[in-house]
């Protein structure tokens, strides 16, 4: 079903949210002059799946955005709602009416209709760029994220690598505990950080082991060979062995990984970056976590997302990082999940623009 809708829809992108496509459908149905509006999830306004969605509606004649956050208008679903109006011709002027709505009752919702001003009803206008993230800045915000926009990308002073995944946590992730007390080999153990681990500023001992049947080769981790493996680490290839049958029913890419390689991780990530210096924050965080990890432990793919500096100095940078303008910034190109939550992925990070000298004006 996915398939068909991306072929049908051009807004359809990347892991699509399915409202989308409604949208592009009430559009082409809806005469030039007359009106579409939908409550719907905003989170396409900065999310990945709603990139082609932004420049189809951005570039129509967009009347009113109401944005309720994580206000309950439906019952025991947190969607971030919103109503959104437009008339499907396109326009030159980009400027529309927001509204960001800060409670819910009777009489906010008799100001909404009748369009009339209330307390707890924040309005100005935005500019709606359809090739970018609508950020719904106000003036005065716009301003400031225009100097932030002028300081060096992050893109420019670090490198992201992907984080771990096994495939099967049961069988390859230990608590620490019981990574000491068990038979296997603690050589073959790489510590990794979880989601809750990163603190501002510090980092709690990571609270997982991995059994990483990998050395580092210079294009990134190399499997063992399992001869290597059984004669180095015997302990642990007897306990891989007890779980042959179940680390071969995993999937990489729809695929059952049913091969010679049946011990290997779905996804080691990349060793020589867990070997660095390098700052690390929750792939999911209600506001800035970024510490720094110096102990050379990898973290879970999605759950944690490392930043190796290659042109700041660390300690700087991660004061730019948790600083005040620096979760600013960031709030406004993250997008928001459930629970108040902001998604801390790469694509995100990598906007993220700060004043830190690179190494070379250091020296």
């Amino acid at each position: 079903f996915i398939d068909y809708v991306k072929n049908q829809y051009q807004v359809a992108y990347r892991r699509i949210d399915i409202s989308i496509a409604f949208m592009q459908r009430s559009t082409e149905m809806t005469s030039k002059d007359g009106f579409c509006s939908y409550i719907t999830s905003l989170q396409f306004r900065n999310a990945t799946y709603g990139k082609e969605l932004r420049e189809y509606i951005g570039e129509r004649d967009i009347r009113e955005i109401v944005n309720f956050q994580d206000l309950p208008v439906f019952e025991d679903a947190t969607t971030y709602p919103g109503i959104i109006t437009w008339r499907p011709k396109p326009v030159e002027n980009k400027r529309t009416s927001y509204k960001e709505v800060q409670k819910l009752s009777s009489e906010i919702q008799s100001s909404l209709v009748n369009r009339s001003k209330h307390k707890k009803i924040t309005e100005y206008d935005v500019e709606i760029d359809p090739d970018n993230n609508w950020d719904f800045l106000s003036i005065e915000q716009q301003d400031v994220m225009e100097k932030l926009k002028e300081q060096n990308s992050l893109n420019s002073m670090a490198e992201s690598r992907t984080g771990i995944i096994s495939g099967n946590d049961g069988v390859f992730l230990f608590d620490p505990e019981k990574a000491e007390n068990s038979d296997i080999e603690d050589e073959i153990f790489l510590d990794v950080i979880r989601g809750s681990d990163p603190n501002r500023w510090d980092l709690s001992d990571p609270s997982k082991k991995v059994v990483y049947p990998y050395t580092s080769g210079d294009d990134g981790p190399e499997l063992m060979d399992i001869s290597e493996l059984k004669s180095k680490y015997p302990n642990a290839f007897e306990y891989l062995k007890e779980h042959e049958d179940e680390l071969r029913e995993r999937q990489d890419s729809r695929d059952n990984l049913d091969s010679e390689s049946w011990y290997k991780l779905t996804r080691p990530g990349y060793l020589p970056a867990y070997r660095k210096e390098k700052i690390v924050t929750p792939g999911e965080s209600k506001g800035n976590k970024f510490c720094i990890d110096n102990h050379g432990s990898g973290y879970s793919c999605a759950r944690v997302f490392g930043v190796i500096p290659n042109q700041a100095e660390i300690n700087t940078l991660l004061a730019q990082l948790n600083s005040s303008a620096g979760e600013f910034f960031l709030h406004m190109v993250c997008p928001l999940k459930s629970g108040g939550y902001y998604s801390y992925s790469f694509d995100y990070l990598y906007q993220g623009s700060f004043s830190v000298e690179n190494k070379k004006g250091l020296e």
